[in-house]
């Protein structure tokens, strides 16, 4: 049955990618923005997006411990962020499909930020790509890392500074949304001294409005240790306590419930239905 929402959330969804056009768009112009954009993509980035290293400094300011990309790069002029998009179905799947398949993204990340390092390099600009850890057997010195803790020992904020480039929007469960993929996605960057040109922040919090238009809480029901909370509180440490029990067995984080069951993503989206999930903290 179709529903009056669908077609106002579809139209929603259409709205903010077309914003999305139009500040590429603006971005393409500038010739060197439009080949690192380009080469990004060849080399297997779903989305590319761009801030200044001047913002990110200034929104680094507003975070306990994270320092602005000048830190490693003291010239910086720009912070390239990337997105790969998952296999969905294997999202269903918690444990060592979703571990695998989290590695496997890292290990792409990893390759793509070194190869528009390199191709920024060749044109003459230094670049340090923000390199994503493989997983617990590929850290012996940190047998419990999370890729999330990526983020905490470099102290650059990946998603705070996706958001600010336009990527998508930070919902209630903490994960980057984007409007094509949804949250099914995973990000890389490479801070560089390349002028390039910025994006700017979407019109609309993506997490907000499909709570709004759909009544969505389906991250918040879906979460088997009840990490996310409707006023937006996210008990982080229940998360990372779940998933190190996923990560002692297989090696590495092995749960994507919450990004699985979102609404959000135009070519991946659709009401998707909750795993039944066993009850993994008995059984792992």
């Amino acid at each position: 049955m179709y529903r009056v929402e669908d077609k106002e959330w579809e139209d929603f969804i259409r709205g903010i990618l077309e914003e999305k056009r139009k500040i590429e768009e603006e971005q393409m112009k500038d010739e060197l923005t439009k080949k690192v954009i380009q080469y990004a993509k060849s080399e297997g980035a779903d989305l590319v997006s761009i801030i200044s290293a001047d913002r990110a400094a200034e929104l680094a300011k507003e975070y306990f411990l994270w320092v602005p990309p000048q830190h490693y790069l003291e010239d910086a002029r720009s912070v390239i962020i990337l997105a790969l998009r998952n296999v969905d179905a294997v999202m269903m799947r918690p444990g060592i499909l979703v571990s695998r398949q989290n590695i496997m993204m890292n290990t792409l990340l990893n390759g793509i930020s070194y190869w528009v390092g390199r191709y920024l390099q060749d044109l003459g600009y230094d670049a340090i790509p923000i390199y994503e850890i493989f997983g617990a057997e590929a850290v012996s010195s940190s047998p419990t890392a999370h890729h999330t803790e990526v983020q905490e020992e470099t102290m650059i904020p990946i998603k705070v500074l996706a958001q600010e480039a336009g990527m998508g929007s930070i919902g209630i469960s903490a994960l980057l949304i984007t409007p094509e993929y949804g949250p099914r996605v995973r990000l890389g960057a490479v801070i560089t001294n390349a002028p390039l040109k910025p994006g700017r922040p979407l019109s609309e919090n993506l997490c907000l409005a499909a709570r709004k238009i759909l009544g969505c809480s389906r991250c918040i029901e879906a979460c088997e240790v009840h990490a996310i909370k409707p006023d937006g509180y996210v008990d982080f440490e229940a998360c990372w306590m779940f998933n190190k029990v996923f990560k002692k067995r297989y090696g590495y984080s092995g749960c994507n419930i919450c990004q699985y069951v979102c609404p959000v993503g135009y070519y991946t989206g659709k009401l998707k239905p909750t795993p039944k999930l066993p009850k993994w903290l008995h059984r792992v």
